[in-house]
């Protein structure tokens, strides 16, 4: 039976809600009193003050994020001030190394006047005259003694120049160093400017690096039509199947990418580069010895289908522990510029900073400390060695024992303030030749014209010897 309610009448009157029906709360789908109702000072305020504490929470967060970069920056100043440390007192002490060899060096040089003048008295004595004995017996001393001290003879006579038994002479007095810009036809359309500004920095690395333009020819590929020309010849008496083998070609047929002809024909234009300029040495990269494998091959074949010998058969000059740099991402791939992944390689324009991030992000292992033994095992840790004895000019297992007790962050430290000490130079000469136009074009021409000359005088003979029309 339904319960009965009753409502007071004096409640009704006062406007007093009635027991359970939600305690003031207006009826189920009535319209909220409150609605549309302005807002008021203290609302308003309150808006304001809620505006003005997220503009000030944006502000700071700004302010912090600046403050983090600016602390960033100061650690790795300071990676570069201690690493600069060690350098300069590693410099110091490779220095005071080499002030003692060459003390020894100036004193063996004084004897080497005594050494000829006892060597070319025993060639005119006879071996029973009693005074030979006594010469003989001095000069084995005095060879005895110079080689304690590590002085021994070299015989010249009949041996190819080998520069790392020479490491004081520098090379390629008469180099010849072109920007090979058809060669870079061969990636698809490149923008004029492009073109034309890597060229020119390519030949202001050059010289940032130390080649001499007075000592070495700088040219444009493209500005010497020889070189095509040469490519066209050699390419008549180089089988297919010879390019075929080339490992570019099939990598590029191999990712998806469509291949052009200038890519297939590549080799034969990089034998031109080197055999119009009857090179017999070409300092080359392990990566690129098929290259000059080809180049020998095409440089035989030419000769043998004449019945000449015109082009020299050139050897590979082995750039040693710098013939290969390897990945910082991954110790088994080779650096490379075209590496999607920047973080990959140090380039000559990167900053200071951005080298020490390169460096102290590169992938390393776990293991603590440097050892000779097993190091090729690491292949990460072996390229950081390798890039440190190189511009060190210390030898891998005299890294390994400097720092045979340290951890990775304080070799990495010590690596990459090494890079800038060294890389830093370089970048800002690059910029510096870069913006003088006028000195860049004036080498250029220069260049061009010398290559030219020599170009043209060699393109003659071999048209004389296939039988072209001068």
């Amino acid at each position: 039976m339904a319960e009965e309610r009753h409502v007071d009448p004096k409640q009704q009157q006062e406007g007093v809600a009635p027991a359970g029906s939600g305690d003031g709360a207006p009826p189920k789908g009535a319209p909220d009193p409150t609605a549309g109702r302005k807002q008021g000072p203290a609302g308003k305020f309150a808006a304001g003050v809620g505006g003005k504490v997220q503009q000030r929470v944006a502000a700071d967060s700004l302010e912090l994020e600046k403050l983090r970069t600016e602390v960033e920056h100061l650690r790795n100043q300071l990676r570069l001030a201690v690493a600069d440390s060690k350098n300069l007192k590693r410099l110091v002490q490779k220095e005071v190394e080499e002030a003692r060899t060459l003390s020894i060096s100036e004193f063996v040089r004084d004897l080497i006047a005594s050494c000829d003048n006892l060597e070319a008295s025993l060639k005119n004595l006879s071996d029973d005259d009693n005074v030979h004995a006594g010469v003989k017996m001095t000069w084995d001393s005095l060879i005895s003694t110079l080689g304690g001290h590590g002085v021994s003879r070299v015989s010249p006579l009949g041996e190819q120049f080998d520069p790392r038994f020479h490491k004081a002479v520098t090379q390629a007095v008469d180099d010849s160093k072109p920007a090979v810009d058809l060669h870079a036809l061969t990636a698809g359309n490149v923008p004029a400017t492009v073109l034309h500004s890597r060229s020119v920095s390519l030949l202001a690395t050059y010289i940032a690096c130390g080649i001499d333009p007075e000592k070495s020819v700088l040219f444009v590929q493209s500005s010497v039509p020889e070189h095509s020309e040469l490519c066209w010849i050699l390419g008549c008496v180089t089988p297919m199947g010879w390019l075929n083998r080339m490992t570019q070609f099939k990598d590029k047929s191999r990712s998806g990418s469509t291949p052009n002809m200038g890519l297939y024909g590549y080799p034969v234009l990089m034998a031109a580069d080197i055999l119009l300029y009857k090179a017999d040495l070409v300092p080359v990269g392990d990566d690129q010895m098929q290259h000059i494998e080809l180049t020998q091959d095409i440089a035989r074949a030419f000769n043998a289908t004449h019945q000449v010998d015109y082009f020299p058969v050139p050897k590979p000059l082995s750039l040693d522990n710098s013939a290969r740099i390897m990945s910082l991402r991954d110790g088994r791939k080779k650096m490379s510029k075209s590496d999607a992944s920047d973080a990959a390689r140090i380039n000559l324009d990167d900053d200071d900073d951005s080298i020490v991030q390169k460096i102290m992000r590169a992938t390393t292992d776990s293991i603590r400390g440097l050892s000779l033994e097993g190091l090729d095992e690491r292949p990460e840790m072996h390229n950081l060695v390798n890039i440190f004895a190189v511009l060190s000019g210390m030898t891998k297992a005299e890294v390994c024992n400097e720092f045979a007790a340290s951890g990775t962050k304080e070799f990495k430290e010590a690596l990459a303030g090494l890079l800038v000490q060294t890389i830093s130079p370089i970048r800002e000469r690059i910029r510096e030749l870069v913006r003088d136009a006028a000195y860049m074009d004036k080498i250029i021409n220069a260049g061009n014209g010398a290559a030219r000359v020599l170009a043209g005088r060699h393109i003659a003979e071999i048209k004389k010897i296939i039988g072209l029309v001068r």
